[in-house]
């Protein structure tokens, strides 16, 4: 396990001082630059900040300012540009020998990095130059939960919000217009995910609500109208996630209820089914995640409560693989991501306790 944080706990050297977050670590997220391979991890903090580490190396590479107030969401998109080049223009800006094995035409990545803030605004950044790029106004109540998808029809990278203004908005992630405002929820929106239907190539927004709401709802992304409500939560729906089963190609929904419910439930995307309910946390589940094990094809849900933990469950099995502790106070956001290079598959958690944890999965 590694643990960022002001002391950066390595395995393989002393500890070394870092800057890091000095208050709540809200959410975290993950991106991977298709140039090097190396992952970086993305954290969002009630300091007001964004962190970007290198997420095996452990140490700190850029904090992004520019919010007034704290940073309850991060999400990331990568934007690939195709452009016709020749090689001796390439060389220009990438090193000759590298340029010798590239491939015309030349295909530029472009990444970034999308916060959502309780000051109501929406910042888009150059993930490694750690520029600002657009700000995104528009809500009138905190920005709790951001996400992300492409269009695969026209290419087009769009974002998604969620607000204590109770609403899911829609965003063009380049150009910064609005793109649909989604109403229906009752209660704040806490939570934002989306997937793509295979056969139709359709995208869906899926948002969980809080308080008297207690709802998972799917949406038409770019259609904007109200596809399902999901009901089955006891409590408040603090987190969203989807994944699809690759032997069957299915899309299934995740969500996490809050204190009253403490449960985690596996839904049918498409036809709203409940397929399973998974049951361990003692508290309130504020995050979900999702990863699918390369040799086995298993999908996991990953989970973090407010009981200071997070678990590890067999997503379609419903039975809990292993409970990971390490936090000393409540969990606030989990994610994952797979090692191109060693093919394994890490979990990253955020917590109250102002740390990002690293968790190698066997």
């Amino acid at each position: 396990m590694n643990t960022f944080t002001n002391q950066v706990t390595r395995t393989d050297e002393k500890t070394r001082r870092k800057t890091s977050h000095h208050d709540t670590v809200h959410d975290v997220s993950t991106f991977t630059d298709a140039k090097t391979g190396k992952v970086y991890v993305v954290s969002g903090g009630g300091d007001n900040t964004v962190n970007i580490w290198d997420a095996l190396g452990g140490t700190l590479v850029n904090t992004l300012r520019g919010h007034t107030n704290d940073v309850l969401a991060v999400s990331t998109f990568t934007d690939a540009h195709r452009i016709n080049v020749s090689h001796n223009e390439l060389i220009k800006y990438i090193s000759k020998d590298v340029v010798e094995h590239i491939v015309l035409p030349y295909s530029k990545y472009s990444f970034y990095i999308v916060s959502g803030s309780r000051d109501k605004t929406i910042k888009i950044w150059d993930a490694l130059g750690g520029t600002l790029v657009k700000t995104l106004s528009g809500h009138t109540g905190s920005v709790r939960a951001v996400s992300t998808f492409t269009d695969t029809k026209t290419g087009k990278v769009y974002v998604v919000s969620g607000s204590v203004d109770m609403t899911v908005k829609i965003w063009d992630a380049l150009d910064g217009t609005l793109v649909k405002t989604l109403s229906g929820h009752t209660k704040y929106v806490g939570s934002v995910s989306t997937f793509t239907d295979a056969k139709t190539q359709k995208v869906y927004v899926v948002s969980g609500s809080g308080f008297r709401d207690k709802t998972v709802k799917v949406w038409d992304a770019l259609g904007g109208s109200l596809v399902k409500t999901l009901s089955g939560h006891t409590g408040r729906v603090r987190a969203v996630s989807t994944f699809t089963d690759t032997k069957t190609g299915k899309v299934y929904i995740v969500s996490g209820g809050g204190h009253r419910d403490k449960t985690i439930r596996v839904w049918d995307a498409l036809d709203g089914t409940l397929v399973k309910t998974l049951r361990d946390h003692t508290y309130a589940v504020l995050a979900v995640s999702t990863f699918t094990d390369a040799k086995t094809g298993k999908v996991y849900v990953v989970s973090g409560s407010r009981d200071n933990t997070v678990k590890v469950w067999d997503a379609l099995g419903g039975t809990l693989v292993k409970t990971l502790i390490g936090h000393t106070t409540c969990i606030t956001s989990v994610s994952t991501f797979t090692d191109a290079k060693t093919g394994k598959v890490y979990v990253v958690s955020g917590s109250y306790d102002k740390t990002v944890k690293l968790w190698q999965f066997e």
